[in-house]
């Protein structure tokens, strides 16, 4: 300890008996900072319809409680813990390994083509497998197909493809992507035009500050950038459960 410090910790022995505290001038500037931008330090609640959320927390690939530089994952896996709730775990896919990441083996039926994740029991392609009647659940996945990540084949429309597959066959699922990371898929889902009517379609985008999340239009001028690895708003399409109506119920 230095002999500022020695000097504010010994002052400071005898102004806590009156509730004060000498602070060095670079700790009342962070202090300052700190108290300005306290909400930051807070859990972070975000809304989509009539359902709050809490955002998710996890060291994996979510950066908070760095609210700053949070990725996606906070909103997508809060929405995905409350939905994988309200679903029978015995009817539920996962079409892309993401949740063995986060909640292991909370999910028994994983299917992933590349994924080398020791949870994946069946690496398949959506379209080698049949979702008659499954729960499905796909977070931050559908994006990737078609545009040639993972060495998988690339075309256009592949993503619009097991996207007709998914309303087909799945009784409920729930689906997030980033969006501008597959245009083609961005496109199609945007335009809606060949939605079941049981399809619900929402937007979650990031505050202007960066901050938060905030619900969208679900209309292609709210789309936001993505850049620097992390998605600037999030597509979120559900079916069956009533997850952002108030009035959701068990499947």
């Amino acid at each position: 300890m230095g002999w500022k410090q020695s000097i504010i910790a010994f002052a400071n022995r005898g102004l806590g008996l009156f509730g004060a505290q000498l602070v060095n001038a670079r700790d009342a500037k962070q202090l300052a900072i700190l108290k300005e931008h306290i909400d930051l330090y807070q859990e972070p609640r975000f809304q989509v319809g009539n359902a709050t959320f809490t955002s998710f927390a996890h060291r994996f690939n979510c950066g908070w409680p760095d609210h700053a530089w949070c990725t996606e994952r906070t909103v997508e896996l809060a929405i995905a813990d409350r939905w994988l709730d309200m679903v029978r775990p015995a009817d539920v896919t996962e079409v892309g390994a993401v949740t063995p990441y986060y909640w292991p083996r909370r999910v028994e039926d994983v299917v992933d083509p590349t994924d080398p994740h020791p949870q994946v029991n069946r690496r398949k392609s959506i379209f080698d497998i049949s979702l008659v009647g499954r729960s499905v659940i796909s977070i931050s996945t559908f994006e990737h197909i078609g545009i040639g990540d993972y060495g998988l084949p690339k075309s256009d429309n592949l993503a619009a493809s097991a996207l007709q597959k998914l309303f087909a066959e799945s009784s409920a699922f729930l689906f997030t992507f980033a969006n501008r990371y597959n245009a083609a898929l961005d496109e199609y889902v945007m335009t809606r035009a060949d939605f079941p009517s049981d399809v619900e379609l929402r937007l979650l985008a990031r505050n202007p500050s960066g901050i938060g999340w905030v619900e969208r239009p679900a209309e292609m001028k709210y789309v936001q950038p993505y850049s620097s690895g992390r998605g600037g708003s999030v597509v979120i399409l559900s079916r069956g459960t009533g997850l952002f109506s108030g009035t959701e119920h068990k499947v």
